[in-house]
Protein backbone atom coordinates (compact mmCIF):
# COMPACT_ATOMS: atom_id res chain seq x y z
CA UNK A 1 0.00 0.00 0.00
CA UNK A 2 1.42 3.21 -0.72
CA UNK A 3 1.63 6.30 1.14
CA UNK A 4 -0.95 8.51 -0.83
CA UNK A 5 -3.48 5.63 -0.16
CA UNK A 6 -2.64 5.32 2.94
CA UNK A 7 -3.21 8.82 3.91
CA UNK A 8 -6.55 9.02 1.96
CA UNK A 9 -7.46 6.14 4.26
CA UNK A 10 -6.47 7.75 7.03
CA UNK A 11 -8.50 11.06 5.93
CA UNK A 12 -11.65 8.97 5.23
CA UNK A 13 -11.53 7.25 8.98
CA UNK A 14 -11.08 10.53 10.78
CA UNK A 15 -13.99 12.01 8.54
CA UNK A 16 -15.95 9.50 9.46
CA UNK A 17 -15.56 9.66 13.22
CA UNK A 18 -15.86 13.37 13.30
CA UNK A 19 -19.61 13.15 11.48
CA UNK A 20 -20.65 10.13 13.78
CA UNK A 21 -19.56 12.99 16.87
CA UNK A 22 -21.45 15.40 15.11
CA UNK A 23 -24.49 13.58 14.50
CA UNK A 24 -24.39 12.22 18.16
CA UNK A 25 -24.46 15.59 19.67
CA UNK A 26 -26.81 17.31 17.54
CA UNK A 27 -29.25 14.16 18.39
CA UNK A 28 -28.12 14.57 22.33
CA UNK A 29 -28.82 17.96 22.19
CA UNK A 30 -32.25 18.05 20.43
CA UNK A 31 -33.27 17.07 24.11
CA UNK A 32 -31.66 19.90 25.57
CA UNK A 33 -34.27 22.73 24.72
CA UNK A 34 -37.48 23.79 23.74
CA UNK A 35 -39.52 21.53 25.97
CA UNK A 36 -41.37 22.31 29.32
CA UNK A 37 -39.26 21.31 31.77
CA UNK A 38 -35.68 22.65 30.11
CA UNK A 39 -37.08 25.89 28.49
CA UNK A 40 -37.15 27.50 24.90
CA UNK A 41 -34.36 28.71 23.00
CA UNK A 42 -35.34 32.02 21.83
CA UNK A 43 -32.84 34.48 19.45
CA UNK A 44 -32.47 38.32 20.14
CA UNK A 45 -30.86 40.48 17.66
CA UNK A 46 -27.90 42.18 18.75
CA UNK A 47 -29.14 45.56 16.36
CA UNK A 48 -32.88 45.35 16.14
CA UNK A 49 -33.44 43.54 19.81
CA UNK A 50 -36.35 41.85 17.61
CA UNK A 51 -37.08 38.33 19.71
CA UNK A 52 -37.74 35.50 17.21
CA UNK A 53 -38.12 31.59 17.72
CA UNK A 54 -36.03 29.76 15.64
CA UNK A 55 -37.33 26.29 16.81
CA UNK A 56 -33.59 25.01 16.61
CA UNK A 57 -31.12 24.32 19.43
CA UNK A 58 -28.76 26.97 18.29
CA UNK A 59 -29.16 30.86 17.21
CA UNK A 60 -27.83 32.89 13.70
CA UNK A 61 -24.87 34.76 13.80
CA UNK A 62 -25.58 38.41 15.29
CA UNK A 63 -27.84 37.47 17.91
CA UNK A 64 -27.54 36.09 21.19
CA UNK A 65 -29.62 33.24 22.84
CA UNK A 66 -31.99 33.71 25.13
CA UNK A 67 -33.55 30.17 27.32
CA UNK A 68 -37.13 31.12 29.17
CA UNK A 69 -39.74 29.20 30.60
CA UNK A 70 -37.52 26.32 32.15
CA UNK A 71 -39.54 24.33 34.99
CA UNK A 72 -38.08 25.35 38.18
CA UNK A 73 -37.59 22.73 41.40
CA UNK A 74 -40.84 21.90 43.08
CA UNK A 75 -41.32 24.04 45.73
CA UNK A 76 -42.15 23.03 49.81
CA UNK A 77 -45.41 22.60 50.65
CA UNK A 78 -47.86 25.18 52.05
CA UNK A 79 -48.76 25.68 55.74
CA UNK A 80 -52.42 24.01 56.11
CA UNK A 81 -54.80 26.62 55.89
CA UNK A 82 -57.15 28.24 58.72
CA UNK A 83 -60.65 25.95 59.03
CA UNK A 84 -63.25 27.52 57.54
CA UNK A 85 -66.22 29.47 59.33
CA UNK A 86 -68.95 27.38 60.54
CA UNK A 87 -71.85 26.76 58.09
CA UNK A 88 -75.24 28.42 58.81
CA UNK A 89 -77.42 26.20 60.61
CA UNK A 90 -80.01 24.66 58.78
CA UNK A 91 -83.62 25.12 59.06
CA UNK A 92 -85.58 22.87 61.32
CA UNK A 93 -87.03 18.96 60.74
CA UNK A 94 -90.77 18.10 60.46
CA UNK A 95 -91.85 17.56 64.04
CA UNK A 96 -92.75 13.88 64.36
CA UNK A 97 -95.99 12.78 65.78
CA UNK A 98 -97.45 13.77 69.02
CA UNK A 99 -96.33 11.74 71.88
CA UNK A 100 -98.85 10.00 74.23
CA UNK A 101 -100.48 12.46 76.96
CA UNK A 102 -97.85 12.09 80.37
CA UNK A 103 -99.84 10.88 83.35
CA UNK A 104 -101.53 13.60 85.47
CA UNK A 105 -98.93 14.53 88.37
CA UNK A 106 -99.29 14.31 92.17
CA UNK A 107 -102.10 16.56 93.82
CA UNK A 108 -100.06 19.45 96.42
CA UNK A 109 -101.32 19.47 99.66
CA UNK A 110 -105.11 20.37 100.76
CA UNK A 111 -105.22 23.51 101.90
CA UNK A 112 -106.02 24.76 105.50
CA UNK A 113 -109.66 23.42 107.19
CA UNK A 114 -111.97 26.61 106.92
CA UNK A 115 -114.12 27.59 109.56
CA UNK A 116 -117.10 25.64 111.21
CA UNK A 117 -120.18 26.18 109.01
CA UNK A 118 -123.86 26.69 111.65
CA UNK A 119 -125.58 23.78 112.62
CA UNK A 120 -128.30 22.56 109.91
CA UNK A 121 -131.88 20.95 111.20
CA UNK A 122 -132.07 17.82 112.78
CA UNK A 123 -132.16 14.74 110.03
CA UNK A 124 -134.33 12.35 109.57
CA UNK A 125 -131.90 9.60 110.42
CA UNK A 126 -130.41 9.95 107.08
CA UNK A 127 -126.63 10.10 106.18
CA UNK A 128 -125.64 12.79 103.01
CA UNK A 129 -121.95 12.81 102.07
CA UNK A 130 -120.73 15.93 100.80
CA UNK A 131 -117.41 15.49 98.72
CA UNK A 132 -114.96 18.21 97.65
CA UNK A 133 -113.17 18.24 94.79
CA UNK A 134 -109.68 19.77 95.50
CA UNK A 135 -108.03 21.83 92.49
CA UNK A 136 -105.35 23.87 91.87
CA UNK A 137 -104.07 27.05 90.02
CA UNK A 138 -100.92 27.66 88.08
CA UNK A 139 -99.38 31.13 88.73
CA UNK A 140 -95.94 32.64 87.27
CA UNK A 141 -93.50 34.49 89.11
CA UNK A 142 -95.74 37.80 88.21
CA UNK A 143 -98.20 36.07 90.31
CA UNK A 144 -100.47 36.18 86.81
CA UNK A 145 -103.09 33.08 86.86
CA UNK A 146 -102.06 30.76 84.06
CA UNK A 147 -104.97 28.43 84.27
CA UNK A 148 -105.94 25.32 86.28
CA UNK A 149 -104.01 22.45 86.29
CA UNK A 150 -103.86 19.00 84.84
CA UNK A 151 -100.93 17.85 84.87
CA UNK A 152 -96.82 18.88 85.57
CA UNK A 153 -93.82 16.97 85.34
CA UNK A 154 -89.94 18.29 84.93
CA UNK A 155 -90.11 19.33 81.62
CA UNK A 156 -94.29 20.79 81.23
CA UNK A 157 -97.25 22.26 83.02
CA UNK A 158 -100.23 21.36 81.17
CA UNK A 159 -103.07 23.62 82.19
CA UNK A 160 -106.68 24.54 80.68
CA UNK A 161 -107.49 28.25 79.44
CA UNK A 162 -111.19 28.91 78.74
CA UNK A 163 -112.06 25.35 77.97
CA UNK A 164 -108.79 24.09 76.13
CA UNK A 165 -105.67 22.69 77.16
CA UNK A 166 -102.58 24.17 76.50
CA UNK A 167 -98.90 23.25 78.20
CA UNK A 168 -96.28 26.02 78.84
CA UNK A 169 -92.09 24.84 79.55
CA UNK A 170 -91.31 25.02 83.28
CA UNK A 171 -87.53 25.98 82.33
CA UNK A 172 -88.76 29.36 79.88
CA UNK A 173 -92.31 29.61 79.89
CA UNK A 174 -92.94 29.30 76.67
CA UNK A 175 -95.93 27.41 75.23
CA UNK A 176 -95.58 24.01 74.16
CA UNK A 177 -96.04 23.93 70.24
CA UNK A 178 -98.01 20.59 69.38
CA UNK A 179 -97.63 20.98 65.50
CA UNK A 180 -96.28 22.51 62.48
CA UNK A 181 -98.09 24.13 59.13
CA UNK A 182 -97.60 22.57 55.69
CA UNK A 183 -98.63 23.07 52.02
CA UNK A 184 -100.25 19.84 49.87
CA UNK A 185 -97.75 21.87 47.18
CA UNK A 186 -93.79 23.06 46.77
CA UNK A 187 -94.31 26.56 47.29
CA UNK A 188 -96.03 27.16 50.52
CA UNK A 189 -99.36 28.53 48.94
CA UNK A 190 -103.32 27.69 49.42
CA UNK A 191 -104.53 26.11 52.17
CA UNK A 192 -102.67 25.43 56.18
CA UNK A 193 -102.78 21.60 56.90
CA UNK A 194 -100.89 19.67 59.74
CA UNK A 195 -99.45 16.25 59.66
CA UNK A 196 -102.12 13.81 61.20
CA UNK A 197 -99.94 10.59 61.62
CA UNK A 198 -102.24 7.61 59.97
CA UNK A 199 -105.09 9.97 60.14
CA UNK A 200 -105.40 9.98 63.97
CA UNK A 201 -104.39 13.29 65.05
CA UNK A 202 -107.11 16.12 65.60
CA UNK A 203 -107.28 19.45 67.16
CA UNK A 204 -110.67 20.50 68.13
CA UNK A 205 -111.47 23.76 70.56
CA UNK A 206 -110.47 21.85 73.62
CA UNK A 207 -107.63 20.63 72.44
CA UNK A 208 -105.75 23.49 70.00
CA UNK A 209 -102.82 23.10 67.26
CA UNK A 210 -100.10 25.58 67.63
CA UNK A 211 -97.87 25.96 65.34
CA UNK A 212 -94.84 29.39 64.40
CA UNK A 213 -92.44 29.76 62.02
CA UNK A 214 -89.21 28.98 62.95
CA UNK A 215 -86.21 31.43 62.76
CA UNK A 216 -83.18 29.38 62.14
CA UNK A 217 -80.36 32.24 62.39
CA UNK A 218 -82.31 32.96 66.42
CA UNK A 219 -83.10 29.43 66.92
CA UNK A 220 -86.46 30.52 68.29
CA UNK A 221 -90.31 31.02 66.63
CA UNK A 222 -90.83 33.94 64.45
CA UNK A 223 -92.00 37.02 66.75
CA UNK A 224 -96.00 37.18 65.59
CA UNK A 225 -96.00 33.70 63.76
CA UNK A 226 -97.84 31.96 65.95
CA UNK A 227 -100.79 29.94 64.96
CA UNK A 228 -103.79 28.61 67.29
CA UNK A 229 -106.20 26.16 65.05
CA UNK A 230 -108.30 23.08 64.94
CA UNK A 231 -108.94 20.24 62.50
CA UNK A 232 -111.27 20.89 59.53
CA UNK A 233 -112.66 17.45 57.72
CA UNK A 234 -111.73 14.32 56.90
CA UNK A 235 -107.73 13.43 56.55
CA UNK A 236 -106.63 12.90 53.28
CA UNK A 237 -103.30 11.11 51.59
CA UNK A 238 -100.25 12.85 51.86
CA UNK A 239 -99.20 14.15 47.96
CA UNK A 240 -95.41 13.03 47.76
CA UNK A 241 -93.86 16.55 48.32
CA UNK A 242 -95.21 19.37 50.81
CA UNK A 243 -93.86 22.28 52.11
CA UNK A 244 -93.27 24.31 54.81
CA UNK A 245 -92.42 27.94 55.58
CA UNK A 246 -89.06 28.89 57.95
CA UNK A 247 -87.61 32.50 58.98
CA UNK A 248 -83.73 33.79 58.62
CA UNK A 249 -82.91 36.72 60.28
CA UNK A 250 -86.72 37.40 59.88
CA UNK A 251 -87.07 36.90 56.60
CA UNK A 252 -89.93 34.08 55.58
CA UNK A 253 -89.31 31.64 53.24
CA UNK A 254 -90.58 28.03 51.46
CA UNK A 255 -88.79 25.15 51.26
CA UNK A 256 -90.05 21.64 49.86
CA UNK A 257 -90.14 18.40 51.40
CA UNK A 258 -90.37 15.48 49.32
CA UNK A 259 -90.23 11.81 50.59
CA UNK A 260 -92.05 8.85 49.11
CA UNK A 261 -93.51 5.76 50.41
CA UNK A 262 -91.75 3.54 52.26
CA UNK A 263 -89.55 6.32 54.17
CA UNK A 264 -89.61 6.74 57.66
CA UNK A 265 -91.06 10.05 57.45
CA UNK A 266 -94.38 8.73 54.77
CA UNK A 267 -94.82 5.90 56.72
CA UNK A 268 -95.50 7.69 59.87
CA UNK A 269 -97.30 10.78 58.95
CA UNK A 270 -98.61 9.86 55.45
CA UNK A 271 -101.78 11.82 56.11
CA UNK A 272 -103.27 15.47 56.22
CA UNK A 273 -105.83 17.43 58.11
CA UNK A 274 -107.06 21.01 56.88
CA UNK A 275 -105.75 23.20 59.62
CA UNK A 276 -107.90 26.81 60.29
CA UNK A 277 -108.22 29.36 62.71
CA UNK A 278 -109.46 28.16 66.20
CA UNK A 279 -110.16 31.80 66.97
CA UNK A 280 -108.58 32.06 69.99
CA UNK A 281 -106.00 32.73 71.22
CA UNK A 282 -103.51 32.06 74.31
CA UNK A 283 -100.22 33.62 76.17
CA UNK A 284 -97.50 32.46 74.38
CA UNK A 285 -95.24 32.84 77.74
CA UNK A 286 -95.22 33.12 81.02
CA UNK A 287 -92.30 34.41 83.40
CA UNK A 288 -90.80 31.17 85.31
CA UNK A 289 -90.91 29.85 87.57
CA UNK A 290 -94.28 28.58 88.38
CA UNK A 291 -95.91 28.31 91.56
CA UNK A 292 -99.24 26.10 92.72
CA UNK A 293 -102.12 26.80 95.03
CA UNK A 294 -105.29 24.82 96.13
CA UNK A 295 -108.82 26.21 95.92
Amino acid sequence: MGLKELIARGRFVIGLIVGMVLTGSVAYSANLFNTPETGYLLCVNQKTKVVTYPATQKCPSGTSRLILGAQGPQGIQGEKGELGPQGIQGPQGIPGPQGAKGEIGIAGPPGPVGPAGPQGPAGNNTTTTVIQTVTQKAYDANNILIGTVLGVSEQSLTVTINGSTISYFVSNGGIVQNTEIVFANSDCTGDRYHLAGSGGTTFSDSAIGIASIWDSTKGAPLAGSYFFGKSEGVAIDRPLTISYQYALNGVISCEAFSSGPGSDSYTINNKLKKFVPAGKTFPTSFTTPFSYRSN
